[in-house]
């Protein structure tokens, strides 16, 4: 399948194509160079002969006429060397098919080309086992040359088209019903395209592509770009344009001629005969398991009462309409883009798996009436994304919140973008305005039901488009008021300036009461400029622009949050204020700035409770000229001011009694003053610690920390310290505490009573305990609620560590089975001693630096087991880490992948049924143990299960659609900032370059070695492996890889499922020129013949080329497939690969119900449930061409590598790198190159560096 670029000099052409038929002179040879040989035999015309290029892949047929009529057939004649089969027809005259054109004796590509004309009648078929493509094109551009109407020498003209030339003003009129292979392409490329019938290819891709003339139609095959070009005129060349075609075609069409123009009168359209132009009615159909591809490009695009359907069972397709997201990219884009309301365009997954993609453009103008469908899968997905756009005029009528659909039951609803030039906001009660979205004299947009209606099922984008000498502007002149029934998010985008100077834009839901994470959003490239009153009720507030956030204006939100971020400029506001909830929520206060911030006031409101504020200038100052203020806080938030220049406070902003009242009695807020120049005041002087400490109300629990204290490894610049001063004592009606943290490091003490150096001019007082002058403290001390605290020094951790500090066992010992009490010493009340020895053995032994990951949400809900309890541990040299050595808790933590010992010894076999209920907002933990012995313990308060598991279902969704190129990497680089980052410091220590991973539900088939840091993959720095828990992990015994024998089976063809035709080539490659092992293939692959096998040789690697299936429901639906049976999960254990344990077994076709948790269970339990000590499989089903290409480089690092981990790392590096690739019908690797057979070879090569094919083979159980 091709990509393609229009080279796009605007020159007007006649449109070509309507009514046609014609009594016909059938097919005749154009009896020159190609010497193409037309034989009738009864009503079919054989044809054969013709040249080929050199590599006999390219066979070239030469036509004077070219029809067929009703009743006929042409059968073109070709060997198995034939990839393309190329036919032109340069008589003079159009070719009327209404017959059936087929190709025998290869799996050839057929194209048709004829520069006057095409149509196809409604009889017209297909019988073709590859693409098709018919073109009114003059000529055809190869690597090597081009192939024009005098050319002769085809010989050098090998491989696929990579031009189509025009030079006419011809048409191609489909009215057939066309069908071909599923998966396969279908193009129509002319200068005009009119389209009556059927298109259908399954899960596969159609192209309608119109060429104004003197173009140059280019086609991307991988790694070929594309550019714009003028065609030369060719001479003596008179197309047949689309009036004249209708006038001279006799074949049943639907088109007539009405006024000397091309008129349908089904739709009541009259079709321009420009050149350019592309008239879609009828059916475009990809719907298949996987949605397909939709692409129609040309200068004038209108769908009439047409129906183009991408949708897939498993996951919906992409429909893309006059140009790409946006307008970017190298593809052509229409002048006008028209879509009536008898039009739909869906691209809905239908069972499980996401919406696709849908796109509709033009640069002057858009008017859309139709309907798009974008919805998730019934049993589980998101929506879909759909863009109708415009580089100028948008219009869209009224009620279309009701014709777009992007919703899903169970998962996520899509994103809907509007992308006009400019956009003025008004209201709903304005006169002026006669268009719901647009109008080309206003460009402004309606605040009306329509908008709140879209809001109340998906997310809304009204961004402004890149005109280039356009602004790009949104601008709100209006006063606004809009509500919605459910929590989506709405988002502006100026591509230069929002400006907002209306009295009141006010959002709000009535069915939330409180955030759950939606947004409204404005986004500018440049500046906004604010005047009015922006409010919301129970979504996010966020302004975000490039340049400057100004003008004073005042926003406000209630139970949400409100984010202000300017990129590279200054901010200068009103009031920001934050409200309670009715449920008694309060939002965060976050602004950051490079430069100067300037607020008039900053509040959090609550009668209970009090949000965050947390306001940084990285170079500039931060003022505020009035109060910085919040309330009651039980839950400890803080107050967080950072200035990188200086912290300039007001005469009014803290008046004397100066006081900022973060806190009052309840917990430990945070208050953190930063400030990397003196304080000063605007009317002179400086303020010193002691006189800015003397404005802040040490009314609670509040802990008080500098920065500046942090930054000295030695002995501290004790100038830049923060003297805690005379505040005196503190109200003694509350009985808060009071946390001082200092950077005396146990060098310089802490001094009650002395603040020239390092402490307070005064005594500490709270209303329960108080430390007097004057005294010293060179460690911590604790007096009461009273705490004085200094860094750098590491807890000692004494051999039994007091009760409460750790939890007993580490996430994997909560569960030992069915009738064994928790805390017993079984498999799985685990001990730490032992995983540290073991970690420690395999550095010895291998050289690798090894870790293990326990990856897990908390769980406070009050009907699950929790324990308290404390480690067992008797080595002095383990150390724990934590953020917080006090803030550690003592909740057991019941790892639910420990229910695998269920599977072993409850006689039930019931393990595949996970907890019934996750609790969404258990929080996010990190424990790491290393070789070294040290522990470390991270808690990430504000990550919860919800907000990892969607982040999850967008990862997988990028990576497992190649299609979509790049869409994984976001989240990716997300998850790796909460799986991995928080560890980053502690693994650059400890120099680990090898993570094992025990997971949470929902987590334990992440590929994880495609997540991000924003520069390169993670497998470029570690080796990876997953444990579904390490006490029930065999890690006895080290075997290096390549001191194993070898059995490797498989079978190319399965009853009832789809067949696997590299899988004995795949076998014979890794048993006979890899590895000098045995292989069983075909019918040989039997469980009888691996027992036999296994007990003449004791194999330590089992490889198995077959199907591997792990779904939901009965453990019998998961099962290994074998070539005359399956074996279910529940019955593996009859392959006895315990007897004795193997130390690998590959499946490289296995396939997991991605986002179920009993599926994951499966397949995490693969290697448990075997008895073999790792498995490898795939998460995902890759294809055979990337199983082999990986597999093979797998087993050639097997031999060499230290640990089965590294070998599979150095696989999946090889396909990143290109260093193992798909070329010229050969697998090329490191020491091979291997010929592939037919059956795999004719496949486009796919882009083998994606990590869709890489990715999504995972090793599970022991990674040594």
């Amino acid at each position: 399948m091709w990509r393609f670029s229009l080279l796009v000099p605007m020159l007007s052409l006649y449109f070509a194509l309507a009514n046609m038929a014609v009594a016909i002179a059938q097919i005749t040879s154009a009896d020159d160079f190609a010497d193409t040989v037309v034989t009738p035999v009864e009503q079919d015309f054989e044809i054969t002969g013709g040249k080929t290029s050199a590599d006999g892949g390219n066979l070239f047929h030469h036509f004077s006429d070219f029809n067929l009529d009703a009743d006929e057939s042409a059968t073109f004649i070709s060997d198995a060397l034939t990839t393309n089969i190329l036919s032109r027809i340069s008589g003079g005259n159009i070719s009327q098919i209404d017959g059936l054109l087929q190709v025998v004796g290869s799996d050839a590509n057929l194209f048709l080309l004829n520069p006057n004309g095409i149509v196809f009648g409604e009889n017209a078929q297909l019988n073709l086992p590859a693409d098709f493509t018919a073109s009114t094109s003059t000529g055809l551009g190869f690597a090597d040359g081009e192939w024009l109407l005098d050319t002769e020498n085809v010989a050098s003209l090998t491989g696929n088209p990579t031009h189509f030339f025009f030079d006419g003003t011809s048409a191609i009129v489909n009215a057939a019903s066309l069908e071909i292979d599923e998966g396969r392409s279908l193009n129509l490329f002319s200068n005009n395209i009119v389209n009556l019938g059927e298109i259908t290819t399954a899960s596969g891709e159609i192209q309608l592509i119109a060429v104004p003339e003197n173009q140059t139609l280019r086609l991307s095959q991988t790694g070929h770009l594309l550019n714009f070009e003028l065609n030369a005129p060719i001479d003596n060349l008179t197309a047949t344009n689309l009036p004249e075609l209708l006038t001279g075609s006799d074949l049943v069409t639907g088109l007539t001629l009405k006024d000397d123009r091309p008129f349908h009168a089904e739709t009541n359209s009259v079709i321009a005969p420009e050149s350019g132009n592309i008239f879609i009615s009828g059916e475009l159909d990809v719907s298949g398991k996987l949605g397909g591809e939709i692409s129609t490009f040309g200068k004038d695009i209108q769908l009439a009462s047409a129906m183009l359907d991408a949708t897939g069972t498993k996951g919906g397709g992409k429909i893309t309409v006059g140009g790409d997201f946006k307008g970017e990219g190298d593809r052509p884009r229409a002048k006008t883009t028209l879509v009536d309301s008898k039009t739909t365009l869906d691209v809905s997954a239908l069972e499980n798996g996401d919406g696709g993609d849908i796109i509709v453009w033009s640069d002057e103008r858009t008017d859309f009436d139709g309907s798009l469908l974008a919805k998730g899968g019934a049993k589980g997905g998101d929506g879909g994304f759909a863009e109708i756009s415009s580089q100028k005029t948008l219009d869209v009528s009224e009620g279309w919140s009701k014709r777009i659909n992007l919703q899903s039951p169970l998962g996520k609803t899509g994103k809907l973008l509007l992308d006009p030039t400019d956009i003025s906001i008004i209201n709903s009660a304005s006169p002026t305005t006669p268009n719901p979205i647009s109008s080309p004299e206003s460009s402004s947009v309606l605040f009306d039901a329509d908008i709140a209606g879209f809001l109340s099922s998906s997310d809304l984008i009204i961004a402004t488009a890149d005109s280039g000498s356009e602004l790009g502007d949104i601008t709100i002149g209006a006063d606004v008021f809009l509500l919605w029934s459910s929590g989506n998010s709405l988002t502006l985008q100026a591509d230069n300036d929002i400006t907002i100077d209306s009295s009141a834009f006010i959002f709000g839901s009535s069915t939330s009461f409180g955030s759950t994470g939606e947004v409204v959003r404005f986004e500018a490239v440049n500046d906004i400029n604010h005047e009015g009153f922006v409010g919301t009720g129970n979504l996010d507030l966020e302004f975000i622009a490039g340049g400057n956030i100004t003008g004073g204006g005042e926003l406000s939100v209630r139970g949400a949050d409100i984010t202000v971020e300017s990129t590279n400029g200054l901010i200068d506001l009103g009031s920001l204020s934050t409200q309670t909830s009715f449920l008694g929520e309060v939002g965060d206060i976050t602004v950051r700035a490079p430069g100067d911030i300037t607020l008039t006031s900053v509040s959090t409101r609550s009668s209970d409770s009090s949000g965050d504020i947390d306001i940084r200038s990285t170079n500039g100052f931060v003022k505020v000229t009035g109060n910085v203020s919040g309330f009651r806080t039980p839950s400890g938030e803080s107050v967080s001011i950072d200035a990188r220049g200086c912290l300039p406070f007001s005469e009014t902003s803290l008046p004397r009694p100066e006081r900022l009242p973060i806190a009052q009695e309840y917990s430990k807020p945070e208050l953190l003053l930063a400030s990397k120049d003196p304080v000063t005041r605007p009317t002179g002087g400086v303020v010193t610690p002691e006189k800015l400490l003397q404005s802040v109300e040490l009314n609670g629990a509040e802990t008080i920390t500098n920065p500046s204290s942090f930054q000295h490894s030695q002995k501290p610049e004790l100038a830049q310290m923060l003297d805690v001063t005379g505040c005196g004592a503190a109200d003694e009606s509350t009985n808060g505490g009071v946390y001082i943290f200092h950077a005396g490091n146990g060098e310089v003490p802490f001094s009650v009573g002395d603040a020239s150096v390092n402490g307070t001019a005064g005594a500490i007082t709270t209303g329960e305990s108080e430390i007097l002058v004057v005294q010293n403290f060179p460690d911590t001390e604790v007096r009461g609620n009273i705490t004085i605290d200094t860094f750098d020094r590491e807890p000692e951790i004494p051999d039994t560590p007091p009760e409460g500090v750790i939890p007993d066992c580490f996430p994997d010992c909560g569960f030992s089975g069915e009738g064994v009490p928790i805390g017993e010493p079984t498999e799985s009340n685990l001990e730490i001693e032992p995983i540290t020895l073991k970690l420690e053995k395999i550095h010895e032994q291998t050289g690798v630096k090894p870790a293990l990951i326990y990856v897990f949400f908390n769980e406070e809900s009050a009907d699950l087991t929790q324990t308290k309890a404390q480690i067992k541990t008797h080595t002095k040299n383990l150390n724990l880490k934590d953020q917080k050595a006090v803030e550690v808790e003592s909740i057991q933590w019941q790892f639910n992948g420990d229910r695998l010992s269920d599977f072993i010894n409850a006689a039930t076999r019931n393990f595949l049924n996970p907890r019934p209920v996750l609790n969404g907002k258990d929080e996010l933990e990190l424990v790491m143990i290393t070789y070294g012995g040290e522990i470390i313990r991270k808690k990430l308060p504000d990550v919860t299960r919800e907000d990892v598991m969607a982040e999850v279902a967008n990862f997988v969704g990028g990576v497992t659609n190649p299609r979509l190129t790049n869409t994984y990497l976001p989240p990716a680089q997300n998850l790796y900032r909460v799986l991995l980052e928080p560890l980053k410091a502690d693994l650059e220590k400890e120099q680990i370059n090898n993570l094992t991973y025990i997971m949470d539900d929902g987590l334990r088939v992440l590929p994880l070695a495609a997540l991000h840091d924003g520069e390169k993959f993670v497998i470029e720095d570690y080796s990876m492996g997953m444990m579904p828990s390490f006490s029930l992990t065999n890690t006895t015994g080290y075997i290096k890889p390549g001191d194993n024998q070898l059995l490797a089976m498989g079978a190319s063809e399965f009853s009832g499922e789809d067949d696997l035709p590299a899988a004995p080539l795949e076998v014979q490659i890794i048993a006979d020129q890899i590895w000098d092992g045995d292989a069983f293939v075909e019918n040989q692959f039997t469980v009888d013949n691996l027992l036999a096998a296994r007990d003449r040789t004791p194999y330590g690697i089992v490889h198995l080329a077959t199907h591997g299936e792990f779904r939901s429901g009965n453990p019998e639906d998961s099962y290994v497939r074998f070539q005359d049976e399956r074996v279910s999960l529940e019955d593996i254990e009859q392959l006895r690969l315990n007897e004795p344990p193997i130390e690998l077994l590959v499946l490289s076709a296995c396939r997991t119900a991605i986002g179920d948790r009993q599926a994951e269970l499966g397949f995490a339990g693969l290697a448990l449930a075997s008895g073999a000590k790792a498995a490898i499989g795939s998460i995902w089903y890759v294809s055979d061409a990337g199983t082999m290409s990986l597999m093979t480089r797998l087993y050639e690092d097997l031999q060499a590598a230290p640990t089965k981990a590294d070998a599979l790392r150095t696989a999946q590096l090889s396909l990143l790198h290109g260093e193992v690739r798909l070329e010229n019908n050969q697998l090329i690797t490191a020491n091979n190159q291997i010929p592939l057979p037919a059956t795999i070879s004719n496949l486009n090569n796919p882009d083998l560096s994606h990590p869709f094919f890489w990715s999504g083979f995972a090793l599970i159980g022991n990674p040594w």
